[in-house]
């Protein structure tokens, strides 16, 4: 999760215009490589990103397989039916 905005970042700062943060504050373009190092930054972003997304995806739906199963995994992730419920915990 922080190497997405990194890559993103240095990237763009070798290749693109300048990264203007919340549309307030420019960020400097402090890196000075080839256009070809600025492909490989964003490949390695772009890849990297839907690697997160995958793991999301996957952690969801895991999380409703539970759930379908009804075998009490579901319940204590879910925060409104963890432990106190239980009659355990403080």
């Amino acid at each position: 999760m922080i190497a997405i905005p990194l890559l993103g970042y240095g990237a763009t700062s070798i290749c693109c215009a300048p990264i203007v943060w919340m549309g307030v504050y420019e960020i400097p373009l402090t890196i000075d490589a080839s256009e070809d190092t600025a492909k490989l930054l964003f490949s390695w972003h772009a890849g990297l990103a839907w690697a997160l997304a995958l793991i999301v995806v996957g952690h969801i739906l895991a999380a409703l397989w539970h759930r379908h199963r009804q075998d009490g995994i579901f319940q204590r992730m879910w925060p409104s039916q963890g432990a106190s419920s239980s009659g355990e915990g403080g």
